[in-house]
């Protein structure tokens, strides 16, 4: 198997309990909280979209250290394929794939999901990983300014969340075969900006509803506007947003009877290619002020002060392979029990901490993930013209 014989006990023994307090030891990567997790995947199968860079390459590539057969997911064929070579000289003997599709468009999430159904009779392990930045580097324009998509949506917002709402529930009933299936969906610090971002107040969340919270994203004067704390308007909401599905999505699971866990985890400020800026290891962001601001929590030693440390682009504290811990570590080793918690790496691998609730509750949880089905079920008027002219050929 793929499961190494020895590991220092220091690694081990952060994963001994679930319930008490334990900080990451420096130096951990996500290969270690894989390998140390002691699973044997042997015949599991993971999807991982955003599978081909940084933190779901990382996922990916501690999955395959402990046997799991995994299948990654982007929209760029040619780095889907690159990436598939590297991991399978990484890993020796590793089952890695890939496959292409597009969040920006609903009826290829669709085809999407029915091919992956098609092809693997199996899912034990989603990982909804892969997102779009705000950043003015992956504009169309280099200004920020996102365009609407071919569904009439706001594109990170429908990247990040709308599209993320109906992949799930595609994926939710082979995920329910499952003896131990599992969702984890990526979400972020940042998620304490979303209510600052719309331009409310901070429990603007508080009993959700949508006609007072300006959501979705879909008209044109939203695009590009910004908000207090820009460039994080979008990304921001649609982050908390993810936190708040896998709650929902857990509870809705656990009322059926399903087996199915659904997680959620932050990675910290990580440097990738969505986030070029991941220098900051503790503290505020530098121009942030009320109410913009949110923590960057220190991942150093335990007992040594951040000032100690000199974090750089070049650090370990802001690779890949120390911001997915938190990804495996639900999928991996947090008990069934904490379905619906939310995993911040930067806050030391402990369960549930840091998350800023904005005041939501569980009805509005509820209503929330209700009403987001009925976004991506909605078609633009396009859609609705091209469908009647296809019935109209069909009639023919």
């Amino acid at each position: 198997m793929f499961i190494r014989s020895l590991f220092p006990t220091l690694l081990v023994a952060i994963f001994v309990s679930t319930t008490v307090s334990q900080k990451c030891p420096d130096g951990l990567t996500t290969n270690d909280v894989a390998i140390n997790s002691n699973v044997d995947l042997e015949g599991k199968v993971a999807l991982v979209t955003g599978g081909r860079s940084g933190l779901g390459k990382a996922i990916s590539e501690a999955l395959l250290h402990v046997g799991c057969k995994v299948v990654i997911a982007s929209r760029n064929e040619d780095e889907n394929e690159k990436t598939v070579e590297e991991l399978k000289g990484n890993v020796e003997g590793a089952d890695v794939s890939y496959m292409t599709f597009n969040l920006e468009s609903f009826d290829n999430v669709r085809t999407f999901a029915s091919s992956f159904i098609r092809k693997h009779v199996r899912l034990d392990y989603y990982f909804a990983n892969a997102g779009q930045s705000e950043s003015p580097y992956y504009s169309p324009e280099g200004n920020g300014f996102q365009p609407l998509t071919v569904d009439g949506y706001e594109r990170i917002f429908q990247v990040n969340y709308i599209s993320q709402v109906l992949l799930l529930d595609l994926l939710l009933p082979l995920l329910r075969e499952s003896e131990s299936g599992r969702a984890i969906l990526t979400a972020s610090g940042t998620h304490g900006l979303a209510c600052a971002n719309l331009g409310f107040n901070l429990d603007c969340f508080n009993n959700y509803d949508a006609a007072t919270t300006n959501l979705p994203f879909n008209q044109e004067d939203w695009v590009g506007t910004g908000g207090p704390c820009s460039p994080d308007r979008a990304y921001s909401a649609s982050k908390y947003l993810m936190i708040q599905l896998a709650s929902e999505v857990a509870k809705r699971e656990q009322s059926l009877g399903s087996q199915v866990s659904v997680y959620s985890w932050a990675p910290g400020n990580i440097l990738t290619m969505l986030n070029p800026f991941a220098y900051w290891p503790y503290g505020t962001t530098p121009t942030a002020t009320y109410p913009c601001t949110f923590d960057y929590r220190f991942v150093g030693l335990e007992g040594k002060d951040p000032s100690e440390f000199n974090i750089t682009q070049d650090s370990f504290f802001v690779t890949p392979a120390h911001g997915a811990k938190a990804a495996v570590y639900s999928a991996l080793v947090a008990d069934t029990v904490d379905s619906g918690k939310y995993f911040p790496t930067y806050y030391q691998c402990e369960a549930d901490e840091g998350r800023f609730t904005h005041g939501i509750t569980s009805d509005g949880q509820s209503r929330l993930y209700d009403e987001a089905q009925t976004w991506y079920k909605k078609m633009t008027k396009s859609q609705k013209k091209d469908k009647k002219s296809s019935k109209a050929r069909k009639a023919k």
